[in-house]
């Protein structure tokens, strides 16, 4: 396969080694390093320079204004006391961009429902109102995210419907908001993570994202243990408590077809990752909302 070479002399379609990454950005070789979980075309590891903790994320081939709208979002969270990671350095390896970001201490949810499922609730609350808190932040200028686009072309149905409702763009949205990517020491919110699909847009369809993951993705089976999948009903009625208390109701009939569309947008993106049965579900899910909305689908 062709591409131009990177700066450690491999094709840009080779996984790049997190040490030439480092060295390309100025930065000395880690004293550890560790890799982690990362999006479809973004590699992630956690890397020690000089006693200190970071995240050294490289996105895919060309995704400058992806990196741009993610950088600027977290800015925009940060400014607005939201607990983001801070963007130490920003660079390029070949044709991808480089982030090096702050290390966000705590957990993510997940692993404290799964360590403590009675906290569950109290968790969920804290969750929301960060949600809420969230959506009260302008976006950044000029870097909406495209997510009406998502759901395929059998989401047009719905999209012509979400038009007709009158959809925002001024609102700081996360569009991957789930208890993966939200940390916690038990007590506080310490990290809202994985800005790659932030920008301004809806909270809306942040919210139905975030309902959709809770329903569909992350109770799915073989995913979680049971007694995880029951704390995380306990952990949607708290989201639902503190999103209300800091911002409005989530209010499922207004929220009908952002529903359709969130589940058809989690279709495309998890195409080839989860087995026939779960995307029969998503699809069973996104006709019942749609028809709520008064759209077939």
């Amino acid at each position: 396969m062709g591409g131009s070479p990177d700066p450690a002399g491999r094709a840009a379609t080779d996984p790049p080694d997190p040490v030439h990454v480092l060295s390309a950005l100025g930065l000395p070789v880690p004293e550890a390093l560790q890799p982690l979980l990362g999006g479809a075309d973004t590699l992630m590891w956690r890397v020690q320079i000089e006693g200190r903790p970071y995240v050294l994320r490289v996105l895919g081939p060309r995704a400058d204004a992806r990196c741009d709208r993610e950088t600027a979002s977290a800015r925009a969270a940060a400014a607005g006391g939201m607990p983001v990671p801070g963007v130490r350095v920003r660079g390029r390896f070949g044709d991808r961009p480089v982030l090096l970001l702050d290390w966000c201490p705590g957990e993510p949810i997940l692993d404290a429902l799964a360590a403590r499922p009675p906290d569950a609730r109290r968790l969920g609350r804290l969750f929301g109102i960060v949600q809420a808190r969230l959506h009260a932040l302008a976006a950044p200028a000029g870097h909406a995210t495209a997510w009406l686009d998502a759901g395929g072309p059998a989401a047009e149905p719905v999209r012509d419907r979400l038009r007709a409702l009158g959809l925002r763009t001024d609102a700081l949205i996360h569009l991957d908001y789930h208890p993966l990517n939200v940390l916690t020491d038990g007590v506080h919110i310490t990290g809202v993570i994985d800005w790659d699909k932030g920008g301004g847009g809806d909270p809306r369809a942040d919210l139905a994202r975030t309902f959709t993951i809770l329903r569909l993705d992350a109770r799915r089976p073989g995913f979680v243990s049971p007694l995880v999948a029951a704390a995380l009903m306990r952990f949607e009625v708290g989201w639902r408590e503190g999103y209300g208390e800091a911002g409005t109701a989530v209010d499922d009939r207004r929220l009908a077809a952002f529903h359709a569309w969130a589940a058809l947008a989690m279709e495309q993106d998890l195409a080839g990752r989860r087995d026939p049965a779960f995307f029969r579900g998503v699809r069973a899910f996104a006709v019942r909302w749609a028809a709520r909305a008064g759209v077939r689908l």
